[in-house]
């Protein structure tokens, strides 16, 4: 036990099966676990000692952002201690809309959108990836000097910073 002491994680589809098993796993490296589910009731018996469940619809952003945003609330971190303010959640959000925001009336977001088996996240992650396949050599220059804005942006919010080997 330990591992993941003073982190904070957020498992959806937690309240039974494998969800709940990872819940349980994480709790018992030390994190303290968010129970997300569509089943409210099943997410809140599922959450780990410490921890706490809440209903989410994963299909709807909406949703997703009030659960990030109530588990900023409650437990004040997530996944890492975090200094944030209302000015670099303005800027974060704004990066990201500008880098991920797809033209809604294409045919191929229309099509992704109607894929019924396939969570809101799931979606937003198959329209960056087409989204970056198809855009010019100028738009992927944009691309990434948004995303170089972002990581410096989320690397001075994090308190401790992450040391990450070199690969070779």
């Amino acid at each position: 036990m330990g591992k993941l002491k003073g982190r904070v994680a957020i498992v959806t589809g937690a309240a039974q099966g494998i969800g709940k098993a990872i819940a349980d796993k994480l709790a018992a490296e030390g994190a303290t676990v968010v129970v997300a589910d569509i089943n409210g009731e099943g997410a809140e018996r599922a959450a780990p000692e410490g921890g706490m469940g809440m209903q989410v619809d994963t299909s709807s952003e909406e949703a997703v952002q009030r659960m990030v945003a109530d588990t900023l609330e409650a437990l004040g971190k997530l996944g890492l201690k975090a200094k944030v303010d209302a000015d670099v959640v303005s800027k974060v959000v704004e990066l990201i809309r500008c880098m991920k925001e797809p033209d809604a009336d294409s045919p191929i977001t229309e099509r992704v959108n109607e894929l019924g088996d396939v969570s809101y996240l799931g979606k937003q992650e198959l329209l960056e990836f087409i989204s970056l396949m198809t855009i010019s050599d100028k738009e992927f220059e944009d691309f990434l000097k948004n995303y170089r804005e972002l990581r410096k942006t989320l690397r001075s919010i994090v308190a401790e910073p992450i040391q990450v080997p070199a690969k070779a």
